[in-house]
């Protein structure tokens, strides 16, 4: 018996051998066998390392490159963010000019359409009020919610005021809804005190000219409907007093077979005249009967 792979024939030496797929080797041969085992064990581990050590590099490069490419982007941003402040520059100095033009412009409307027994006292409050109630509406008629919070009665006041406005027909409930910017009842809260006008702040002005002129269309549904309400403008007391004193002298004013009438939005009022009618004129020569009795 010897051993396979050097041929020793060493009882001592066989007797040391280890048995593998039933041949024999020496103690001698088998230390190197393993010997040789553990260093490629080693070896295998060190190139794991070396595996682990590049993929860290190459991580390392990807970051390195992010980073790059951060500060590329930010410094892009930046520059972006330099252009948009001087362009929100520009543009608010451009709309700045245009509302002192489109202030000067009503400034002058106002005054123009004055009537010559206002013109000379207009004041600069009076336009600037004037300005601030063009969105405005007043609406009569609509009766206080029972509800004891001041929330909920103002959100019942709210449905209320959209369904009256729809009743005209110059509205629709969606759009009236969405234009809405505040609303409050004028005076102050009373139970007892059931119908407080209510004033609406609207964002669209096309909505708030189609329904201050539904005076006729509410006066019919009114009638249908036992109602009483009224859809008016937000008058200033200056606009008040002049559009009380155009009936007046439109009453002075009629009579010869003419009458005259107050035409046009409240705010701005102009004096018509025609023929009187056969009830007119009956009416007037009674009146003028019972004044000279």
């Amino acid at each position: 018996m010897s051993c396979a792979t050097c041929e020793a024939k060493d009882t001592k030496a066989i007797r040391a051998c280890v048995t593998s797929e039933g041949k024999f080797t020496c103690k001698d041969c088998t230390d190197d066998n393993n010997s040789g085992s553990l260093s490629l064990e080693m070896l295998a581990k060190e190139l794991r390392s070396l595996r682990k050590t590049v993929e860290e590099k190459a991580d390392r490069k990807d970051i390195l490159e992010q980073l790059t490419e951060m500060r590329r982007e930010n410094t892009e941003l930046r520059d972006e963010n330099v252009m948009l402040k001087d362009k929100i520059a520009k543009m608010t100095s451009r709309v700045a000019k245009e509302a002192k033009t489109e202030v000067r412009s009503y400034v002058d409307s106002v005054v123009k359409n004055l009537p010559a027994s206002s013109a000379g006292r207009v004041t600069y409050k009076e336009v600037e009020d004037r300005s601030d109630r063009k969105l405005n509406i007043i609406i009569r008629g609509v009766r206080e919610s029972e509800n004891e919070e001041g929330l909920d009665r103002k959100e019942d006041d709210r449905k209320s005021v959209i369904r009256v406005c729809a009743l005209t027909g110059a509205v629709e409930e969606p759009d009236m809804a969405e234009s809405i910017l505040s609303i409050r009842r004028l005076g102050k809260y009373d139970k007892e005190r059931h119908f407080r006008p209510i004033l609406l702040k609207l964002s669209r002005s096309d909505l708030r000219e189609k329904l201050v002129r539904t005076g006729r269309r509410m006066k019919e549904l009114n009638k249908a409907n036992q109602t009483r309400y009224r859809i008016e403008a937000d008058l200033t007391k200056e606009q008040s007093e002049n559009y009380q004193e155009m009936w007046k002298k439109a009453d002075t004013q009629s009579g010869n077979g003419v009458k005259y009438y107050v035409t046009g939005p409240r705010e701005n009022p102009s004096l018509r005249s025609r023929e009187m009618t056969e009830e007119e004129k009956e009416a007037g020569e009674s009146k003028k009967d019972k004044e000279e009795d």
